[in-house]
């Protein structure tokens, strides 16, 4: 986050517009602090090599901070009863394994499977920005699963 001009030379004196300024800034603040305590890294590494039975692509750098910009958690984070997405945000944070696509898009699971999973909620999104002329995400499987060695490309 960045600071506003001037913060940390004289911003707090007393009896200053600056001051009242400061004020609104630190409630604005605390108003999106849920948001900050449940921040996620800027690139999650998808890696479900141990979720398939054959390993057939590079895992995927997921630039996460990017897409929660434009989306919230339920765009892509889901739980799905009778139609509607029931998922508790606050159950999606880093190392709860009922967080991972996997824990219920596997192979035993009454569900689509986790590689189609993956394909139909990125690429299903990606085209139909692309369709409508705005940037989207890429397309292509190189694009996400580049191969070993080769830097995948950044949407």
């Amino acid at each position: 986050m960045k600071l506003a001009e001037g913060a940390g030379r004289g911003f707090f004196r007393r009896g200053t517009r600056t001051a009242t300024l400061a004020t609104g800034g630190i409630v604005a603040l605390l108003s999106v602090l849920p948001v900050v305590l449940h921040a996620q890294p800027e690139v999650i590494v998808l890696d479900h090599a141990q979720d398939f039975e054959i390993k057939q692509r590079s895992p995927v750098l997921f630039p996460h901070e990017s897409h929660m910009i434009d989306f919230s958690c339920l765009d892509c984070h889901h739980q799905w009863e009778d139609g509607e997405n029931v998922l508790d945000e606050g159950e999606l944070y880093e190392g709860n394994p009922s967080a991972r696509c996997a824990f219920c898009h596997h192979a035993e699971a009454k569900t689509v499977g986790l590689r189609k999973a993956f394909h139909r909620q990125c690429m299903t999104c990606h085209r139909a920005y692309r369709l409508s002329g705005e940037k989207s995400g890429p397309r292509l499987c190189a694009e996400c699963h580049p191969k070993d060695g080769a830097k995948p490309l950044q949407p």
